[in-house]
């Protein structure tokens, strides 16, 4: 309830005279805010500025060209060799029947890696060699075999290779 329970301030449109809330800008339970003029503002800025610039004062500045230049790397400023990737060449290099073989024997090893991790089960490694715009081969092995065993990842691992999903 705003005001008092009478009903007089709504007569005269605004609060009653002596009233705590005369200033009808005012809501009740609420006071309002100190005003500041720019005087203040401008005062703390000054006190700002002068112990920054007391700060900046105590410090010995240093010898122009000395420091370190933002943007470098040990002090080169040169462009690096530019270079054009050879698409084509990479492509022949990826489908060469080289490429292949490497592929097949490094999956074939890691097959027979995982078989001897899974010697006492009786479970058949699968070793797939395929190629679609670059030789690859593929390893299979039961989804409980790698989750409980790590069969594949230990196999990898033995070889210096990762295993990832394809």
């Amino acid at each position: 309830m705003r005001g008092r329970a009478d009903g007089q301030h709504r007569a005269h449109g605004a609060w009653p005279v002596g009233h705590v809330l005369a200033d009808p800008r005012v809501l009740p339970g609420h006071r309002p805010a100190r005003p500041r003029d720019g005087r203040v503002r401008r005062a703390r800025q000054a006190v700002r500025r002068h112990r920054r610039r007391r700060r900046l004062a105590r410090r010995r500045p240093r010898p122009r060209g000395t420091g370190r230049r933002r943007g470098t790397r040990g002090g080169l400023t040169m462009p690096g060799p530019s270079f054009k990737l050879n698409r084509r060449g990479v492509r022949e290099i990826l489908n060469s029947s080289e490429m292949s073989e490497l592929m097949t024997s490094a999956a074939e090893q890691a097959g027979e890696a995982a078989s001897a991790e899974l010697e006492g089960e009786g479970i058949e490694v699968e070793v797939t060699a395929y190629s679609t715009d670059r030789a690859a081969a593929s390893i299979a092995v039961p989804v409980w075999a790698q989750a409980h065993r790590g069969a594949l990842t230990r196999a990898a691992a033995s070889l210096g290779l990762e295993v990832r999903p394809r």
